[in-house]
């Protein structure tokens, strides 16, 4: 019990003035309160801009990172296929591969708008719309 002059106000007497004068007005209480919410509040949106703000720059870098190793991979399988070509037409040239079998797989597996890269190479296919028939597939490719 606390003791103001000639009153003695208890626990609850005390409790009571700070929530219920919202039936008689507010109390210095309540706007004490109210402010310290507000401040409290404030900061916490502040807090959670800050980090939607870390978010959407995570999340940028992620994409950009991602870019980049799909234009690695598509630079390195280019690369590939180029060291590829490179290596059968060394073959060829040095007797290794006979140029009717690079010829052959240039008519079953190459695409009709890519056979005119092969006009005027050693490759070229005669006729560009024939298609491939089971005679002319090897036979480790027929197999597979």
């Amino acid at each position: 019990m606390w003791d103001f002059g000639s009153e003695t106000l208890g626990r609850s007497t005390i409790l009571g003035a700070i929530f219920l004068p919202a039936r008689f007005g507010k109390s210095p209480a309540d706007s004490w309160m109210e402010e310290i919410g507000m401040v409290e509040l404030s900061k916490i949106m502040e807090k959670e801009r800050g980090l939607l703000q870390r978010k959407a720059k995570l999340e940028a870098d992620i994409a950009r990172l991602r870019t980049k190793e799909k234009d690695v991979a598509r630079r390195d399988d280019t690369r590939r296929k180029i060291v590829l070509g490179g290596m059968i037409l060394a073959a060829v040239a040095a007797g290794d591969v006979p140029a009717d079998f690079v010829k052959r797989l240039v008519r079953i597996h190459v695409a009709d708008r890519d056979k005119k890269l092969f006009v005027a190479s050693p490759f070229e296919v005669e006729d560009v719309a024939t298609e491939s028939t089971a005679a002319d597939v090897p036979d480790a490719v027929a197999r597979e």
